[in-house]
C-alpha cells in the first residue's frame, strides 16, 4: 500500500537526453497485477494504523511546541490505495502524445483508445476523458507540445483540462489552421422553447437520458450559415 498523493515524476525521467518521453514507450512495461479481493480490507487496516501513529507524533509535537500552533487547528488524514501497476502511467502519457500529435485531430476518442490499447495490451486505457489531468500529466502535455513539431498548430494548454478538452482543442486548432473552420459574430437569443441565432429560429425539443430530461436544439448547418451570411469574422 502507498499513501495517496498527487505524486510527481522527475522531469529527466519523462524527458531523457535522447528526446521527448515518447521514445521507448512501446509495449507493456510489466505484467498486470492479479486482482486481490482482500486488498481493500488490508488498506482500511493499514490506514487506521498509520493515522494512529501519525496522531501520536502530532500530539507529541503540539505538546513540545505549543507556541507554534497557537491559534491553529491541526488535523491529519491518510488514505490507502492499491499501487499502480509498474509502468501504467505510460498509458496516459502515450494517449496524451497521440492526441497532441499530427494524427490526433483525425481520430475519434474510441480510435485513440483502441490504438493505445494495442500498444499496451496488459493495461487498461482510460475510458473517462472528463477528469482533469494530474499535475505530471499536464506538465508532460505542455512539454510534449513544445518538443513535437507535429503538435502545430499551437493552442493553450490550461490547468484543469481533461483528455476530452485536449482532444477538442487540438481538433479546433487544426480546423482553423486549415481554413476548414468559419467564425461568425452574431447575437444569440434563448427563449423557453427556441434558440434564435442570427435570425434563424431553432425549436427546442426534449431529450431523455439516464432518467433526466434535457432541452435540445437540432441545427441545420446549411440554413445556419445562410442566416449568418455577412456576419463572418475576419
Amino acid at each position: 500500500m502507498i499513501l495517496e498523493d498527487d505524486f510527481q515524476i522527475e522531469e529527466e525521467f519523462l524527458f531523457p537526453a535522447t528526446g521527448p518521453a515518447s521514445e521507448g514507450f512501446d509495449g507493456p512495461a510489466s505484467v498486470k497485477r492479479r486482482y486481490d479481493p482482500r486488498l481493500f480490507a488490508r488498506g482500511v487496516a493499514v490506514q487506521a494504523a498509520a493515522k494512529a501513529h501519525m496522531q501520536m507524533a502530532l500530539d507529541a509535537f503540539m505538546k513540545a511546541h505549543p507556541e507554534q500552533h497557537e491559534g491553529l487547528h491541526l488535523s491529519l488524514d491518510v488514505k490507502a490505495r492499491a499501487k499502480s501497476t509498474p509502468g501504467a502511467y505510460k498509458v496516459n502519457l502515450a494517449l496524451i502524445e497521440l492526441i497532441l500529435g499530427p494524427r490526433g485531430s483525425m481520430l475519434t476518442q474510441d480510435e485513440c483508445r483502441s490504438e493505445i490499447q494495442e500498444r499496451f495490451p496488459s493495461f487498461a486505457v482510460p475510458k473517462d476523458w472528463t477528469k482533469a489531468l494530474k499535475t505530471w500529466e499536464m506538465s508532460h502535455a505542455r512539454k510534449f507540445a513544445g518538443h513535437a513539431a507535429g503538435c502545430s498548430p499551437a493552442f493553450a494548454i490550461k490547468a484543469g483540462m481533461s483528455l476530452r478538452d485536449l482532444h477538442a482543442a487540438k481538433r479546433l486548432a487544426t480546423s482553423k489552421s486549415s481554413c476548414e473552420a468559419r467564425t461568425y459574430s452574431t447575437a444569440v437569443t434563448i427563449t423557453n422553447d427556441a434558440i434564435i441565432i442570427g435570425g434563424l429560429q431553432v425549436k427546442l425539443t426534449s431529450n431523455r437520458s439516464n432518467g433526466k430530461e434535457y432541452a435540445v436544439a437540432r441545427l441545420n448547418a446549411f440554413k445556419l450559415e445562410q442566416a449568418l451570411a455577412g456576419k463572418r469574422s475576419k
